[in-house]
């Protein structure tokens, strides 16, 4: 995956073309445990600051199982530890409408060749 400098001027910019200059409303679905849930506010603090307004649906662990298997999730973060690397939160973070297991890091050639060679 190429490396992107956090910009979220950028960021506007492109949500503006898309579309969604007066922001969108998303819902980040995470596990109950205190580094998903820190996890979940570092990425509502970086959507909101380019007009995702992000609100945090906390559930335990087979409560969130469900609804993501479901496909009731907009955006759903699983974390076991906190890791910086952008590789690492790709492979653990999911969106329910990507077939064929949901998840979008590690599952997909179309993925994985974001990444980059030698990437994991």
């Amino acid at each position: 995956m190429a490396a992107y400098k956090y910009d979220p001027a950028k960021a506007k910019q492109l949500m503006a073309e898309a579309g969604y200059g007066s922001g969108l409303d998303v819902t980040i679905t995470v596990h109950n445990r205190t580094l998903d849930q820190q996890h979940a506010q570092m990425l509502q603090q970086m959507f909101e600051a380019i007009g995702l307004h992000t609100k945090i649906d906390v559930l335990e662990r087979i409560a969130w199982n469900n609804k993501n298997k479901a496909g009731e999730t907009q955006f759903a973060t699983l974390r076991g530890q906190v890791l910086f690397d952008p590789r690492y939160i790709w492979g653990s973070s999911w969106c329910p409408r990507r077939p064929p297991t949901g998840r979008t890091g590690r599952t997909t050639r179309s993925t994985n060749a974001l990444r980059g060679p030698g990437r994991l």
